[in-house]
């Protein structure tokens, strides 16, 4: 009866690997030995993207059997170097903004109206949204000529920046309390 599999990994130090004259590798280098699947197999394998290694390879893989005895694969096994390297350069996915998403349906929908295909039915809806968030956002509107004189004077009263969440008045009348003191 097979127990579960040793695993040798082979760890490069450094942030990239070093070749001397020979094209042997200069890296300081150091042997691991694992039993796949357990829990330190589980906690080498969660830190071994944040341990300092520039190369990371399976080395030997050893079949151990109940009895004792043990034996080395013919041919390591492929799914062993590729779960270490899953591992070892983590693919994160990042979580996708709501602009993002929104971005995309809209270059989605520009890419359909490109292409001379009618838009479905079902995507009037979110032309809704879009044209609401758009509303919003032109009910901001550009700062007037006074306002942004009001800006500058605040400016050059106090020689610094106003706060940007106060309003036009307040900045107007803080401009009017600091003139009075004069």
């Amino acid at each position: 009866m097979e127990k579960k599999p040793i695993v040798k990994i082979r760890l490069y130090r450094g942030r990239e690997l070093n070749y001397d004259a020979n094209g042997n590798i200069k890296n300081e280098n150091g042997l691991v030995s694992l039993e796949h699947n357990t829990q330190q197999w589980a906690i080498f394998m969660k830190n071994i993207a944040i341990s300092g290694y520039c190369k990371v390879e399976v080395e030997r893989v050893i079949k151990s059997f109940a009895d004792g005895t043990y034996e080395d694969y013919d041919e390591i096994p492929s799914s062993f170097q590729e779960e270490v390297d899953k591992h070892y350069q983590p693919t994160k996915e990042l979580p996708v903004s709501t602009e993002s998403k929104r971005i995309a349906e809209l270059e989605a929908k520009l890419e359909l109206l490109l292409s001379g295909k009618d838009v479905k039915k079902e995507e009037k809806p979110k032309k809704e949204k879009v044209v609401v968030a758009k509303k919003e956002a032109t009910e901001k509107s550009e700062p007037t000529i006074e306002e942004l004189a009001i800006r500058d004077k605040y400016i050059e009263v106090f020689g610094k920046n106003p706060f940007n969440g106060w309003s036009y008045e307040v900045m107007q009348e803080k401009i009017d309390a600091e003139l009075a003191k004069v």
